[in-house]
């Protein structure tokens, strides 16, 4: 048994985990025993959970993320469960026992459809409330010290399980849910100054108004993705885990908290599992996108079935089949590419950029970035790029690739005046940039000098096809539901709708070269049927963007 207290984990500035200075992928798999699930703290089956933990060893996994179900540690405000504490401590002795890393998650809050809370809870806004805010630090600083002593152990401390998904986060504000994840924060960070603090997260963040954003989770190290592929739980339709489409969702979705810091895939799995010919041919297909897009770590859900039919399994009785480890601790079928995912860090400079705008949320400041339809305009840019064989990154406006790297795509984004400028600057020393979906509303002096073109008139949507590239295009979507007709000045006109109003207008700019595409036509082809047989022509307009702008 190891007798090191001090932090074997830390992140390096590459975003990747180091243990004991040697690069750590961190593979393994969300707990609770199968038997009891969420009465773990309860219930307490000692053998049960020794042989999980042997289990994951054995299987060459190096990772397990818990949870401290909240009122089995204070049943009331103030008042702890002193036996569960020294149960967490015991547990984490098992975890460096079998040499898994743990990762303890406190406010749970949610899990599997349920809600569990403190006494008292019922009507208060967790994070605005104040007594609940000094509840949680309070609680937050006990778990941090009965946690001390392990930092050998601690992959990184996590403040909750998706607690996105509780109304609170919707109704508190943004200023109320940075205070929570700061004063959380701090709380553990007072005790545990060198462990890495997560918020865990699900892929909401990117495709919903859930008031989390990544500038809310304040004190937090390192970002969290969860995300499964269910169709009703995104906001584009699509054909099973065998579509391009679905095989795409959780890469951009890595991709884009890559942009805002270092993310850990903590917790992903299929859902439905009973096709393990689907299961493996989607796991082979993610796994080495995800690591692209540079998840640091791949966290299962779950380890194994569970069993009991208690709350609040009673109505999710699919997690009965979400194991990792069969009944027989042995790794089913179709699951193994988990188990044989590269512990390398990918060296990848792929030479298309996916512009993420400042503002993705509902907010006064916000030019018109829905979550929901925001994502809807880039995902199939995304997954157009992947099957024309093209890597790709997402990038912010302070981190642009430089001028003749990357080629930078604006994918149905509305952009501030501050960020129409720093594009201009960008393309003016020798940048190459895609504008898809081009609305009147944004225009400014410095978009017109940019596009080489002007807005004249608005005009009524017709649903236009427009041919380029040798085929028809059609572009049902348009920024705000209203097609502007610009007037070129030093634009080239490359496609017309039946009107002959321009659709495509190329214009150099500088050094530089600028591809303007009026419709949204990330937004127009996620408007089509969820046929993964019609992906073809996502693949044909990357390639032909692609080609325009390498021709001279």
């Amino acid at each position: 048994m190891k007798s090191e207290t001090r932090p074997r984990f830390r992140l390096a500035t590459d975003g990747y985990f180091r243990r004991d200075g040697e690069m750590f992928l961190p593979v393994g798999a969300n707990y609770w025993p199968a038997s009891c699930g969420v009465d773990m703290w309860v219930e307490w089956p000692v053998e049960e959970m020794r042989s999980d933990l042997a289990a994951m060893q054995a299987k060459g996994l190096n990772t397990i993320r818990f949870f401290l179900r909240w009122p089995d540690f204070e049943p009331r405000p103030g008042v702890y469960e002193e036996a569960a504490f020294q149960r967490l401590r015991e547990f984490l002795g098992w975890c460096r026992e079998y040499d898994i890393a743990a990762m303890p998650t406190l406010f749970v809050g949610f899990m599997s459809g349920g809600f569990f809370f403190p006494e008292g809870k019922q009507g208060k806004n967790l994070f605005a409330d104040p007594l609940w805010r000094e509840t949680s630090v309070a609680y937050a600083t006990k778990a941090a010290k009965a946690m001390k002593g392990f930092e050998d152990v601690l992959l990184a401390v996590d403040h909750g399980n998706e607690i996105s998904s509780m109304t609170d986060s919707w109704s508190a504000g943004e200023e109320n849910l940075r205070a929570w994840s700061g004063g959380v924060s701090a709380a553990i960070r007072a005790v545990l100054p060198e462990v890495e603090v997560i918020n865990g997260l699900d892929h909401n963040q990117v495709v919903e108004n859930v008031g989390w954003t990544f500038a809310n989770q304040k004190g937090c190290t390192l970002f969290s993705m969860h995300g499964y592929p269910v169709p009703g739980w995104w906001p584009v339709a699509f054909d099973g885990m065998g579509d391009p489409l679905c095989r795409e969702l959780l890469p951009f979705c890595v991709a884009v908290a890559r942009a805002h810091g270092p993310v850990l895939l903590q917790e992903f799995g299929t859902i439905i599992g009973g096709g393990s010919e689907q299961v493996r041919g989607y796991l082979e297909a993610i796994l080495p996108r995800l690591q692209e897009q540079g998840a640091n770590g791949f966290l299962w859900w779950c380890l194994r079935d569970i069993v009991t039919d208690r709350y609040p399994y009673t109505k999710h009785g699919i997690e009965g089949r979400l194991g990792l480890l069969d009944d027989h601790r042995q790794i089913k079928p179709g699951r193994e590419a988990l188990i044989k995912v590269s512990r390398q860090v990918p060296e990848t400079r792929p030479r298309v950029a996916l512009y993420w705008p400042n503002y993705v949320k509902r907010h006064r400041e916000n030019p018109g970035n829905e979550p929901g339809p925001h994502f809807r305009s880039q995902i199939p840019v995304a997954t157009g790029l992947r099957l024309a064989g093209e890597g790709y990154r997402v990038v912010r406006e302070e981190s642009l690739p430089q001028p003749g790297e990357a080629v930078l795509w604006v994918a149905g984004s509305t952009l501030t005046s501050g960020e129409i400028q720093s594009l201009r600057n960008w393309v003016e020393k020798g940048g190459q940039l895609v504008w898809q979906g081009l609305g009147f509303r944004s225009f400014d002096r410095a978009a017109e000098e940019l596009l080489g073109a002007v807005p004249a008139d608005v005009r009524g949507v017709l649903g236009e096809n427009f041919s380029w590239g040798n085929r028809e295009w059609h572009g049902s979507v348009y920024p705000a539901g209203m097609l502007t007709e610009f007037a070129p000045t030093t634009a080239e006109v490359l496609a017309v709708e039946q009107r002959g109003l321009p659709m495509v207008v190329q214009n150099r700019f500088g050094s530089g070269r600028v591809l303007g595409v009026v419709p949204d036509m990330g937004a127009s082809f996620a408007a089509e049927p969820a046929d993964k047989t019609k992906r073809t022509h996502w693949l044909e307009w990357a390639r032909l963007v692609l080609e325009t702008l390498a021709s001279e």
